[in-house]
């Protein structure tokens, strides 16, 4: 159910980040979740989300992927969202 539910926000940019020693989700499950919400994905018409996989890493969002998750949003340049309250 959960790619079904991450497709809910295509047609918007989508990352992943996965530790590739993850015990709660092994990369086999990945894969074939990451696959399902690309179908989603591609019949929107968007662009393709991206899956990282952490080498070595567990079920954690240590220091390396808080910076690729940094680096993707830069190079997004997404609007910040405002506020009229």
């Amino acid at each position: 159910d959960l790619p079904d539910i991450a497709a809910l926000s295509a047609p918007k940019p989508l990352l992943f980040l996965h530790g590739e020693q993850d015990p709660l989700m092994p990369p086999a499950q990945v894969s074939a979740a990451f696959q399902r919400l690309r179908s989603h994905y591609q019949r929107c018409g968007a662009s393709t989300p991206q899956l990282v996989i952490a080498k070595g890493q567990g079920h954690r969002f240590g220091l390396g992927l808080q910076q690729q998750m940094l680096q993707w949003l830069a190079q997004r340049q997404l609007p910040s969202a405002e506020c009229s309250n």
